[in-house]
C-alpha cells in the first residue's frame, strides 16, 4: 500500500522524530524528502548529526515546535508518520482533532502510518498502574480508536502485536511459544495488543 506513495521525490512528514533515524531511513531507502517536527532542541541536534552521518542531510529537515502548536502546522504531504505520539492524547475530542489535522495535511491519496501503543490486556494495565506510567490512562489503541481512524479516513488497515510474547522475551523458545499462542489460542486484538500499526489513506 505504501509503495505507490513512498516514491523518489515525494514528501513525508514525521511528528516525533527524536533521534531522526526513521526519517533518515525513509530518506535513504526511498529517496523521499522528510520534514520532521519534535519538541526539543536536543532532539534536533541529534537528528541533524545522524542525517549528516548517514549522508541524507539534503533530504531531511528537522524542526522544533511546541506540542500544542503541532496541529496548527500547515503543509501538503504524501505521507505522515508517527510513532507513539497519539499515546499522549488524553481525550477523544483531542484524538479526533489530531486525526483530522493529519488528514488536512495529506494530499489526496496520501497515507498516514501510525505505530501506536496499545492498551494491552488486564495484566499489562495492572503493571502500568503499579509502575505509575503517566500515559497508562491516556487514549491508547483500542477498537474505539480504530473506529475513530475509520471515521476520519477513507481506508484503514490495522495490525495488532504483542499480547503474551512481551512476557516471554527472556527466551527464544518461549517467544516462539508465545507467537504460536497468539496465532492459535489467544489472538491479539485492538483491545489486547501492546502495539498497533495503522495505515490510513485519504482519497
Amino acid at each position: 500500500m505504501a509503495q505507490d506513495v513512498l516514491i523518489p521525490g515525494s514528501s513525508v512528514l514525521e511528528v516525533g522524530y527524536h533521534s531522526g533515524l526513521m526519517a533518515c531511513y525513509l530518506a535513504a531507502t526511498y529517496r523521499v524528502h522528510v520534514t520532521g517536527y519534535d519538541t526539543r532542541l536536543e532532539y534536533k541536534r541529534d537528528a541533524d548529526r545522524n542525517a549528516a552521518a548517514l549522508d541524507v542531510a539534503t533530504l531531511v529537515d528537522f524542526r522544533v515546535c511546541a506540542a500544542t502548536d503541532t496541529t496548527s502546522l500547515a503543509g501538503e504531504y504524501d505521507a505522515v508518520f508517527m510513532k507513539s505520539v497519539l499515546a499522549n492524547v488524553t481525550t477523544r475530542d483531542a484524538y479526533v482533532a489530531w486525526l483530522r489535522w493529519v488528514r488536512s495535511v495529506l494530499r489526496p491519496g496520501g497515507l498516514f502510518i501510525a505505530v501506536e501503543n496499545g492498551r494491552g490486556g488486564a495484566i499489562h494495565r495492572a503493571y502500568r498502574r503499579l509502575t505509575r506510567r503517566g500515559w497508562s490512562d491516556n487514549l491508547l489503541m483500542t477498537a474505539e480508536r480504530v473506529d475513530d481512524f475509520r471515521d476520519v479516513f477513507d481506508r484503514v488497515d490495522v495490525r495488532h502485536f504483542g499480547r503474551v510474547t512481551p512476557f516471554l522475551s527472556f527466551s527464544a523458545t518461549a517467544s516462539r511459544l508465545g507467537t504460536w499462542l497468539e496465532k492459535r489460542v489467544l489472538p491479539t486484538t485492538a483491545d489486547t495488543s501492546l502495539v498497533s500499526v495503522v495505515v490510513a489513506r485519504r482519497r
